[in-house]
């Protein structure tokens, strides 16, 4: 009950503000994948019929049940930030090694030992 009511949660999240690559894990990331129930937790099944195995089990359950998105910080859409910290960091050339046009170039390099790196 309690694994879901955690994914009925988040898919709401999810649902009300949207599934974002900047703040949220992309949905074909793996804490993205068990939180929604998609992909299972990397705990091995307790033993059948031995106690203690089944309790450690439950209780690591227990933890990545306990996972949410609720922390993720979320960041504003900022095309122009976003270009200033690329420029900044080197990626500010397009295919040919001239200025990148965010208008006009499809993909940013920077210049490395070997070149020009996409």
């Amino acid at each position: 009950m309690l694994k879901e009511l955690a994914r009925a949660k988040i898919n709401l999240t999810l649902d009300i503000l949207g599934v974002r690559a900047d703040g949220y894990y992309g949905l074909g990331q793996w804490m993205a994948q068990m939180l929604n129930g998609t992909l299972p937790y990397p705990i091995e099944e307790a033993e059948e019929g031995n106690a203690a195995s089944q309790k450690e089990y439950e209780e690591q359950v227990e933890k990545w049940e306990e996972l949410t998105l609720d922390e993720v910080e979320i960041y504003e859409y900022d095309p122009a930030a976003a270009n200033e910290l690329l420029n900044a960091a080197g990626w500010n050339l397009n295919a040919e090694g001239g200025a990148y046009d965010m208008e006009k170039d499809a993909q940013r390099y920077r210049r490395g030992a070997n070149g020009l790196e996409p």
